[in-house]
């Protein structure tokens, strides 16, 4: 594209802690250092104001979602992606809301109204994976919430509360691409969910709100295993608390090949192996000046936010 790369905004961690700061004496010691930003408004080129998602991809781009256009900046510039109903080639809607980047280094960019598309680098286009009434081979209707490569290079999609897996299938003459798309029968009906692939190549379904993850087995679309039961840790603990754990992240730590489970009740620490417990991290109640031990937001470079 021709773009250059330098000064480009790095994202590396948030954390949402509830309450956030215990205005404290501990909270005053950690907090007496100022930040320095340099904020990107519409007045340097970006679209719309309301930022639902961010994305950083191999190349060091930066991508926004707005409501009203998809960004991208490349530490200098805005290039901003719209919908236009005269160019069959332009992205499916104007507000997307998930990014994701393969092995192949294809973006693929969910909107809200369940169009998926890919995006042509070369051509700055889009190549379009929809929902098609009365075809039952096309791709769920439903806004995508998330998406996860398998080590054998099929994507699959969270659609709302159904699950697509999308084959791709390339022409070796043409170059033209083809999508081959089943629908998998989920164990729960939830929205509140998301889909993670890990550097092994495997994806976990997340169900959300019940604390459970799900291992996929590619093989067979029709068995699902659990991997984790943050509820089941506990009653073997012999805890007396009964509620229902909500999970709000799933992050795999590439250096040290391990997978981290963040829910409403601390941090999970698992052998994605073995699925054996290593470790449970409590957050303090005092400890850095947060409060509660509930955590609504981490993520890691290069994972969409």
């Amino acid at each position: 594209m021709g773009r250059n790369y330098k000064n480009l905004i790095r994202l590396f961690f948030v954390i949402l802690l509830s309450p956030l700061v215990n205005f404290s004496k501990v909270a005053s010691q950690t907090t007496d250092k100022t930040l320095a930003f340099n904020a990107l408004s519409i007045h340097d080129g970006l679209s719309q104001g309301m930022v639902v998602r961010m994305f950083q991809d191999r190349y060091g781009l930066m991508w926004f979602a707005t409501l009203d256009g998809v960004n991208c900046y490349d530490g200098y510039n805005f290039t901003v992606y719209r919908h236009d109903a005269h160019d069959q080639s332009s992205i499916t809607e104007s507000f997307a809301q998930f990014f994701y980047e393969d092995s192949q280094d294809r973006l693929w960019i969910g909107t809200i109204s369940g169009g998926l598309d890919l995006f042509d680098r070369e051509t700055e286009t889009f190549i379009h994976i929809k929902h098609q009434q009365g075809i039952k081979t096309s791709l769920s209707q439903g806004s995508i919430n998330s998406i996860a490569e398998h080590k054998d290079g099929k994507l699959w999609v969270q659609i709302s509360n159904k699950l697509d897996k999308v084959t791709i299938i390339n022409n070796q003459i043409d170059g033209t691409k083809r999508f081959f798309i089943e629908h998998i029968n989920v164990p729960f009906k939830s929205e509140s969910s998301f889909l993670v692939s890990t550097k092994s190549g495997n994806i976990y379904y997340v169900h959300a709100s019940g604390g459970v993850v799900y291992k996929i087995d590619n093989s067979n679309i029709n068995k699902w295993t659990v991997a984790v039961n943050v509820n089941d840790y506990y009653q073997q603990n012999k805890k007396t608390d009964s509620s229902i754990y909500r999970i709000v992240q799933l992050l795999e730590d590439t250096v040290q090949n391990k997978c981290y489970i963040f829910y409403d009740g601390g941090v999970i620490n698992f052998d994605e192996t073995t699925g054996i417990f290593e470790k449970i991290f409590q957050i303090s109640r005092v400890r850095y000046g947060f409060q509660g031990n509930k955590i609504f937001q981490f993520s890691t470079p290069g994972q969409a936010n």
